[in-house]
């Protein structure tokens, strides 16, 4: 069984980039509300204070203080948060593409062998359902594949024998019947829902 390699970075454009975006903007407010926390304080009490005072020169040396790591640190957050973001989609957009991948080659009559999600992945019972189902089919689909071809052998030998006019026709018409009903068994086991 090949293994499924992903191709891009980005599975599923529209989840992806809005896990990725929601991140971010939580991200982004939580910096501007830290910012606003840690350095309005700062510029009301310089404001506020003489600029030749020791109150003014402790407030700057905070706010240069703050400004020269707060940023750098932030940056570094959004970073790691967009990398885990992207991470953490393609444990969600992973299956759903296989899945997807999978059921339209079962929409065109190409029933593919098992495939599984990567241990990492969310959704572990979901594929493995959708595995079980196609590998259902495929056992199904195999049996009538097999019982059809028995049934056209059967039909063949009972032309020929009708042709030469031999009297064991009756057996093989019975086998005809037996086969005829195996086939409508397996095909009893589909249920077309409305």
């Amino acid at each position: 069984m090949a293994r499924f390699r992903r191709r891009t970075v980005i599975v599923h454009k529209r989840f992806q980039l809005f896990m990725l975006g929601s991140a971010l903007c939580y991200v982004a407010f939580l910096v501007a509300v830290l910012a606003a926390l840690l350095f309005v304080p700062l510029m009301l009490e310089l404001g506020a204070a003489d600029p030749a005072s020791n109150d003014a020169l402790i407030a700057a040396t905070s706010a240069l203080y703050l400004h020269e790591r707060f940023w750098l640190a932030s940056i570094l957050t959004l970073v790691v948060i967009a990398l885990h973001s992207i991470w953490t989609s393609h444990r969600i957009a992973g299956p759903l593409y296989r899945l997807r991948v999978t059921l339209e080659k079962v929409r065109q009559g190409r029933l593919p062998a098992r495939f599984n999600a990567r241990r990492s992945d969310f959704f572990q019972a979901e594929v493995r359902a959708a595995s079980d189902m196609i590998e259902c089919l495929r056992g199904n689909i195999e049996e009538l594949q097999q019982s059809s071809h028995d049934l056209r052998r059967t039909i063949n030998q009972v032309q020929c024998r009708l042709r030469d006019g031999d009297p064991d026709v009756a057996a093989l018409v019975e086998n005809l019947d037996r086969q005829g009903e195996h086939v409508e068994q397996k095909l009893g086991f589909f249920k077309l829902e409305p």
